[in-house]
């Protein structure tokens, strides 16, 4: 029985989806209604094709519009007919007008020629694969001087010419290009029923434009690194806005300059201590605003810091030490030193760092003796297992790091001689073939014995390992604190220190006048900082100026260069913060692209949040 076909100021639409037509393929009672397939027809368009298995027009308006919204969007399409196969849903569709421009004349014309199918890729509905049948008319050009003599209708707001997929589907994996990668992103539009390969998604990254830039007023700078210590480019976000703006090929005060006179709004510049990007603002925009961030200024205020409890490390071993009981072992007689006033502060800073190795090497040496395994000795000094290994191993102390350069070829006969003789003794084998003439590190001997105990054996014996420590030994061990950890204790906000941490300060600031003068200028000023105190900057700078403290002096010097930064540091809010945050994604996104990351792709992806 053939069905009747519904009214002309009726529109009818459905879309098949399992549950849906489960539905609508019953009656109330559960009898069974007509069709597998249903087709559409829009009767408002004037286009009358297809046939009609279930007639639809008889549910509800709402019921049927709501149908409506499960469909892909198809703009300036008629969709004639959906049906589902295993695989996909298939949705037949054509255009809606009657007509076409000539691409090369723009004369209209109605003649048709020939009709072709194109199957481009849509978006899914339901997490099921959308297969689109296009049907696509050919006119004949009516222009009797237009070279074409026939053209293809155009889909301006569904597919670009000779595209494989919709522009919705196109922005949608460019949209997943850019948040996720290549790879990642290829996972996650197969499990989206998009199946598409990595080089087409990072493809359809590189062919969009980039966000167009916008009026900027406060504009913060940083570097990143292509290669850390080798390669370095330059990122810029607006501060207003907290969205990069634009990357830069490399960290020079000329790129920055040029940038700056391509945007000629800045008013307000936010930057790191660096002399690069101070010199490339004073070139670019000299009439903007430099703020100097303060993270960076209490950073380098604890490196200067820093050299300067490095220099006095004996003092501050003998303050902390003052108080306590004698350690399992005994200290080791300090070697007869020059005297600072005759050495340079590297030199000095060099010994001090010799003088704390040496002491850390005899300790090592005297518990290892006494039967700790390295894993033991280096929770009880503070040290890595490497290092104690090392020193434990040793026969001297090495005063210098051993290289690493390939030059144990001649020797490997004579050491697989004596292993196979019984001669296990590592810095034995070294001393050996050392005195043949080898000039390669003891560290190039070790990995090669170490692969032959592997291969051949025999196996290394069982090391001891420490027992549970007692409360009462646990307060006889010396606390290892070193000149990094001095300087961030020294900076800390005081009212964040615990009884036991002011306790340590206070001792600290007893080892040396020149150790308590330095700490004292630099924790006023930590609080300038934190206070936001301008007026007090002219006072501190002062006071550090006349002081006897080499590392403190140049630091005042930096500061008097940039006063005017540092004073703007105090007076606003901007900071870098922001854009430290940037860079760290910014990373995260280099790293994700697995090596692919060149500058046209990753510019795109880090711009992308700004679009």
């Amino acid at each position: 029985m053939q069905e009747k076909a519904p009214d002309e100021d009726k529109c009818s639409f459905f879309f098949l989806y399992e549950p849906v037509a489960q539905k609508l393929s019953t009656t109330s009672a559960g009898e069974p209604k007509l069709g597998i397939s249903v087709i559409f027809r829009a009767r408002k368009y004037g286009i009358i094709r297809g046939r009609f298995l279930t007639n639809i027009s008889s549910y509800p308006r709402k019921e049927s519009m709501s149908l409506i919204a499960l469909l892909p969007n198809l703009p300036g399409c008629s969709v004639e007919q959906v049906s589902q196969t295993e695989e996909a849903i298939v949705i037949t569709a054509c255009a809606t007008t009657s007509s076409a421009c000539c691409p090369d004349c723009h004369s209209a014309s109605s003649q048709v020629h020939s009709t072709y199918i194109r199957s481009p890729k849509t978006l899914p509905s339901n997490g099921r694969p959308v297969r689109l049948l296009l049907s696509v008319r050919r006119f004949r050009c009516s222009h009797p001087t237009c070279r074409r003599k026939t053209f293809a209708e155009p889909f301006p707001l569904l597919i670009a010419p000779r595209a494989q997929r919709t522009g919705s589907a196109q922005e949608l994996l460019r949209i997943i290009g850019e948040t996720m990668g290549g790879e990642a992103g290829a996972r996650l539009s197969k499990r989206l029923a998009m199946t598409c390969s990595p080089t087409t998604l990072l493809r359809l990254v590189r062919q969009a434009p980039l966000p167009l830039s916008s009026t900027v007023r406060v504009v913060g700078v940083d570097e990143w690194a292509w290669r850390k210590g080798q390669r370095y480019g330059t990122i810029l976000v607006d501060l207003e806005r907290q969205a990069p703006i634009d990357l830069l090929k490399d960290a020079t005060a000329e790129s920055f300059a040029s940038w700056l006179q391509m945007h000629p709004t800045v008013e307000i510049i936010s930057r790191d201590r660096g002399t690069t990007f101070a010199d490339g603002a004073n070139r670019g925009a000299p009439q903007a605003l430099q703020i100097a961030d303060r993270w960076h200024l209490i950073h380098n205020l604890g490196e200067a810091l820093e050299k300067v409890l490095a220099r006095y490390h004996a003092n501050l071993k003998q303050a902390l030490l003052r108080d306590e009981e004698p350690q399992l072992n005994p200290s080791v007689e300090p070697e007869v030193l020059a005297s600072p006033k005759s050495l340079s502060q590297a030199e000095q800073a060099r010994q001090a760092r010799q003088e704390r190795r040496l002491a850390v090497f005899n300790q090592v040496q005297e518990l290892y003796a006494q039967g700790w395994s390295g894993a033991s000795i280096a929770r009880m000094l503070g040290i890595h297992k490497k290092t104690a290994v090392k020193y434990a191993t040793a026969k001297h102390f090495p005063e210098s790091r051993s290289d690493r350069g390939r030059k144990l070829s001649p020797y490997l006969p004579y050491l697989q001689a004596q292993w196979t003789a019984g001669e296990h003794n590592i810095a034995f084998l070294y001393q050996t073939i050392h005195t043949q003439g080898y000039s390669g590190s003891e560290t190039s001997v070790r990995q090669y014995i170490t692969s032959l105990r592997k291969e051949i054996g025999p196996a290394r014996r069982p090391r001891r390992y420490a027992p549970a420590v007692s409360e009462e030994r646990k307060r006889h061990q010396r606390v290892a604190l070193s000149s990094r950890r001095a300087t961030w204790l020294v900076l800390r906000r005081p009212e964040d220190l615990s009884l036991e941490e002011q306790n340590l300060l206070d001792r600290l600031s007893q080892a040396h006048p020149q150790v308590k003068e330095a700490c004292e200028l630099a924790q006023t000023f930590a609080q300038m900082i934190r206070r936001r105190d301008a007026p007090a900057l002219e006072v501190w700078l002062q006071k550090a100026t006349v002081s006897d403290i080499p590392e403190v002096c140049t630091f005042a010097k930096g500061i008097l260069r940039d006063q005017a930064a540092v004073l703007a540091a105090l007076t606003y809010d901007w900071s870098q913060g922001q854009v430290e945050g940037q860079v760290h994604r910014l990373k995260l996104l280099k790293r994700q692209s697995y090596g692919r990351a060149g500058f046209d792709l990753l510019r795109h992806r880090v711009l992308a949040r700004s679009a």
